[in-house]
C-alpha cells in the first residue's frame, strides 16, 4: 500500500476508505460526537502524518506484543482520515444549491401560471420604472428555485398593481396571486426536503467520522509517543488532533473533488 503522501486523491479511493469505515461509524457513542471542525484539513493531515510516522517505525512497532499494539492500527487511522475527507466533501455537495427536477405536473402548472401572469404584467407594466426591471428578470427556462422566485415576484406585482392589472379581461384571474404564492411555497418544500435530507445525513456522518478518527489517532499516537519517549520533539511531531489549530483565514469549502490530497506534514 502506498503511503498517503504518494497516494493521489480521487473519489474512488476516498469512497473505498469510507465504505471500509462505515460499519464502525454507527457504533460511535453519541457522547463522543462533538462540534464539527469548519476546516477538517488539519485533522486529516495530522492523522496521515501519524500514519506515515508509524510506517517509518514499522520494524520497531512489529516487535511490540500484539496484545499491546494492533498492527492494523496505522491502516485504520489512514482509512478514517480519508473517510472523514470523503464525508466532508459529500456534506459540502449536499449544501450546494440543487437543480432538482420537479414533478412534471407541478412544473407544467407553475410554468403556465408564471407565463400567463407575466403576459398580463408585461402588457400593462413593462414601461413602469418600478415593475419594468422585475419583469426584465423573468425568463422562460428556469431552475425550480428561480421559478418559485418568479411566482413570488409576480404575485407581489398582482397585489401591488391590482387596479391596473384587473382591467385585463382575457388573461387576468383574481385567484392567480394566491395560487402563485402557494405554488412557490410548494416548490420550496420540494427543494428543502431533498436538500435537508442530504445535509442531515452527511452532517451526522461527518461528526461520526471525526469522532472515530480522533479515537483511532489517539490510540496510535499513544503508542508512538511511548516508542519515542526518549526522543525530543515526539509530542510536537504527533500532536493531539483536536489541539491542532485551524489555518488562518476563512475555511475553504470543497467545490467538488479536490485534485490533490490535503497537505501532509513531514
Amino acid at each position: 500500500m502506498p503511503t498517503p503522501s504518494h497516494l493521489p486523491f480521487d473519489a474512488v479511493h476516498a469512497a473505498s476508505a469510507f465504505e471500509r469505515v462505515k460499519p464502525r461509524l454507527d457504533s460511535v457513542p453519541e457522547h463522543d460526537l462533538g462540534p464539527i471542525r469548519a476546516d477538517i484539513r488539519p485533522l486529516v493531515s495530522t492523522a496521515l502524518a501519524a500514519h506515515e510516522g508509524a510506517l517509518s517505525l514499522a520494524e520497531r512497532l512489529a516487535r511490540l506484543p500484539s496484545q499491546e499494539f494492533d498492527p492494523a492500527s496505522p491502516a485504520r487511522v489512514a482509512d478514517a482520515a480519508w473517510a472523514l475527507w470523503h464525508a466532508r466533501i459529500r456534506l459540502d455537495h449536499a449544501s450546494l444549491p440543487k437543480e432538482t427536477d420537479l414533478p412534471a405536473p407541478l412544473e407544467a402548472t407553475c410554468t403556465a401560471l408564471r407565463d400567463r401572469m407575466a403576459r398580463v404584467c408585461r402588457y400593462y407594466l413593462e414601461d413602469d420604472e418600478t415593475a419594468g426591471p422585475v419583469l426584465a428578470a423573468l425568463g422562460r427556462k428556469k431552475v425550480p428555485a428561480e421559478l418559485a422566485a418568479d411566482l413570488r415576484r409576480l404575485a407581489a406585482l398582482y397585489r401591488e398593481r391590482h387596479e391596473v392589472l384587473a382591467a385585463d379581461t382575457r388573461h387576468w384571474k383574481a385567484a392567480d396571486a394566491e395560487h402563485a404564492e402557494a405554488f412557490a411555497a410548494e416548490i420550496s418544500d420540494v427543494l428543502s426536503e431533498v436538500d435537508d435530507d442530504g445535509i442531515r445525513t452527511w452532517t451526522l456522518l461527518v461528526a461520526r467520522a471525526q469522532a472515530l478518527l480522533v479515537a483511532e489517532h489517539e490510540e496510535l499516537r499513544a503508542t508512538l509517543l511511548w516508542l519515542l519517549r526518549k526522543e525530543a520533539g515526539a509530542a510536537e511531531r504527533f500532536p493531539q488532533l483536536l489541539a491542532v489549530p485551524a489555518p488562518r483565514g476563512r475555511p475553504r469549502k470543497s467545490q467538488g473533488v479536490p485534485s490533490e490530497p490535503p497537505p501532509v506534514r513531514a
